[in-house]
């Protein structure tokens, strides 16, 4: 067993063998046995050609498994409430911008009945 191709037979080989069993939770076991001497027989560079598809396979089933939780348990969100035509907008809760906006503490009745702006009142008018 010498040439690339018998080594990807015997590599298709015994994947078929380790996979076909029962217990998927030994396999684990048997890469770490295989890795073992692997730093006897390969130099740094072999070692992290392997590594590195390793790292890919486990980051696209990492990604896959995600995906598949994510669309089991997740439930689909609500669009956000928008009234108004056209664009719509959002309502904003935030009381420091409706102050703001509003010039002055919430419930201030410095604007007139419709919020016109020529019936605020200045300070000591009635």
């Amino acid at each position: 067993m010498n040439s690339e191709k018998d080594y990807k037979e015997f590599g298709k080989h015994t994947a078929k063998t380790l996979f076909k069993g029962s217990t998927p939770y030994r396999t684990e076991n048997f890469f770490r046995e295989l890795c073992r001497d692997m730093p006897e027989h390969l130099d740094s560079k072999q070692i992290g050609g392997i590594v590195e598809y390793m790292k890919s396979i486990f980051n696209q089933k990492q990604k896959q498994e995600k995906e598949d939780k994510d669309g089991k348990n997740k439930k689909k969100k609500k669009p956000d409430v928008k009234g108004g035509g056209g664009k719509g907008y959002e309502f904003n809760n935030n009381q420091g911008m409706v102050t703001d906006v509003m010039g002055g503490a919430a419930g201030n009745d410095d604007y007139g009945e419709y919020g016109d702006e020529t019936a605020v009142k200045k300070e000591g008018e009635e």
